[in-house]
């Protein structure tokens, strides 16, 4: 508190002075220290529709995304971040600008606002453009204080100087922990690939999964995951052609992957909607046989039943919706397998049998 009414104490006595920038900054950071978001972010704003360099304004707009996202306040972060765009090339710390857009998009994507997260993960490059970004940053910055001499201050005492000594160093060590770190690109582009799929925009969703899944040089954990993510964009933009195909190709890459399963079901689902129902009968029949535990086998049994019986295999379909009935008594589709069952006696005309069974 009491640095604080200095801080105000002196941009009161100095409202033009040299330094009342740096003394904003530090008047906000004491804010949020404080737990004083929304003075804080307001003290930030004067900083960005003051006078300051363009460079400081972004800082400034930096630090607000930043200090919400700490307080949890995705949405005053996601409005600083998305607001307008960031002119790259006079943004300081790029890297902390896109870690903080990559935060802020898995926040998003868990808030359910897939369009804001498609926004947020576009304003991180790939890891290799980020190196090289935050080197020409700290090569700008280095040269600035070297060419700009008493303009920044080459005294040990100079505020300008001290400050972006301290933005220098910061950078060091970012770029440092970047190069350090493992790339993070792929998963990158799967986070982006399903923000557009839960976004609508399952075209974009395709073609970045299909990059991904064909990539024998990633790890075949996320590889497996795009493939499966591929899967449900084609069929999203019902090409079931596609789907039966990618899907087919998912099985042959990943045969004992947890979504195998899956895979073979939207194999099924993509031969009926084709109309193709032995062929949709067929991959029923594998996918039954293969996953005998799984958690869905009553929506198998459910769904073959239904198959046969559209083809007038009613016995066939009888046998399915009483194995699915009389095995799982509590699940969602128990009363949907009694009406079918009844159903078939319908369809055979035999009324004395839908009487008794009924």
């Amino acid at each position: 508190e009491e640095a604080l009414s200095r801080f105000r104490e002196y941009e009161a006595r100095h409202p033009q002075g040299r330094q009342i920038i740096l003394a904003l900054f530090q008047e906000a950071e004491i804010l949020f220290e404080l737990d004083q978001l929304e003075d804080g972010l307001a003290v930030l704003d004067r900083i960005q529709t003051g006078e300051a360099a363009e460079s400081l304004k972004l800082q400034a707009r930096l630090l607000g995304v930043q200090r919400a996202i700490d307080h949890g306040e995705t949405g005053i972060a996601s409005d600083r971040l998305l607001a307008e765009p960031w002119r790259a090339s006079t943004m300081p710390e790029v890297a902390v600008l896109a870690f903080a857009a990559l935060e802020l998009g898995d926040r998003l994507m868990e808030g359910g606002r897939y369009a804001d997260a498609v926004r947020a993960y576009r304003l991180v490059p790939p890891r290799n453009e980020l190196i090289t970004l935050q080197r020409d940053r700290l090569q700008g910055l280095k040269n600035r204080m070297e060419q700009s001499g008493s303009s920044i201050g080459t005294a040990g005492t100079s505020f300008w100087a001290s400050f972006y000594r301290g933005m220098i160093d910061r950078i060091e060590h970012q770029l440092a922990a970047l190069e350090g770190a493992d790339d993070y690109t792929s998963s990158l582009i799967l986070r982006r690939a399903q923000a557009f799929l839960l976004a609508g925009r399952p075209r974009e969703a395709w073609l970045l999964c299909e990059y991904l899944a064909l990539d024998e040089q990633l790890d075949p954990e996320l590889r497996e995951d795009a493939h499966y993510r591929w899967i449900l964009a084609a069929g999203n933009l019902e090409r079931w052609e596609d789907a039966l195909a990618i899907a087919r190709d998912f099985v042959t890459r990943h045969p004992s992957s947890e979504r195998a399963p899956e895979a073979f079901y939207s194999m099924a689902q993509a031969h009926l909607e084709q109309r193709r129902l032995p062929e949709a009968e067929e991959v029923l029949n594998d996918l039954i046989n293969r996953f005998p535990e799984h958690r869905l086998h009553a929506r198998f049994l459910f769904l073959r039943g239904y198959v046969r019986t559209v083809q007038e295999r009613f016995a066939a379909g009888r046998i399915d919706f009483e194995e699915c009935r009389d095995s799982y008594p509590d699940d969602p589709l128990y009363l949907n397998c009694g009406l079918w069952h009844a159903l078939i006696w319908f369809f055979e005309r035999d009324y004395a049998c839908l009487l008794y069974t009924s």
